[in-house]
């Protein structure tokens, strides 16, 4: 309970981040964009950090030869969204002046289950590892999360230019490399 009012606590100050940015927008003419981000991934993504995405900790997992751990039954669905995608949208948001006073989403728009991730991540690998499933945290109780991504593809003309199977192999090679290193 207290974890869950925690993150409650979170959302509410990104979303009163982005009102007074809003506010300092139309109040002062401050030009202000506002993005927000679906699952980004990719290569840079510390495992170890408590707040990395599921991703890191997958390739973690694989590279490890440990068990992947999936919180509940693996159906959920996130959008999962390649850095480099991530930061071109971002910088697109931040140069154009069609952006001014504007939200974006910035995904893919297409949704994937965990288990299918885990699936499309052994493949990219060559590795098979155990899978365990165990219970659902409190924290996961969005059983479906995909952005719509069309206000920034009508306006900025953004679409993400990598697919999943591009960006996990992006990954791989940087999770292999800094396997190598240490």
């Amino acid at each position: 309970m207290v974890r869950r009012l925690a993150e409650l606590r979170a959302a509410v100050t990104v979303y009163a981040g982005e009102s007074y940015c809003q506010a300092f927008h139309e109040s002062y003419g401050v030009p202000v964009s506002i993005v927000r981000y679906s699952n980004v991934y990719g290569p840079g993504q510390d495992p170890v950090n408590p707040y990395c995405g599921v991703i890191a900790r997958f390739c973690q997992a694989i590279v490890d030869g440990q068990p992947i751990v999936i919180h509940g039954d693996g159906l959920q669905t996130r959008d999962f969204t390649y850095i480099d995608d991530s930061v071109e949208a971002t910088l697109l948001a931040a140069i154009s002046p069609r952006s001014v006073g504007e939200v974006f989403n910035i995904g893919t728009g297409f949704e994937t289950d965990v288990n299918t991730l885990t699936r499309k991540l052994m493949t990219v690998f060559g590795r098979e590892v155990p899978v365990e499933h165990v219970d659902r945290r409190d924290i996961d109780n969005i059983r479906r999360r995909v952005v719509n991504i069309d206000k920034i593809r009508r306006m900025l003309h953004w679409v993400p230019r990598y697919t999943m199977d591009e960006g996990l192999a992006f990954t791989r090679d940087w999770m292999l490399e800094a396997a190598a290193r240490r």
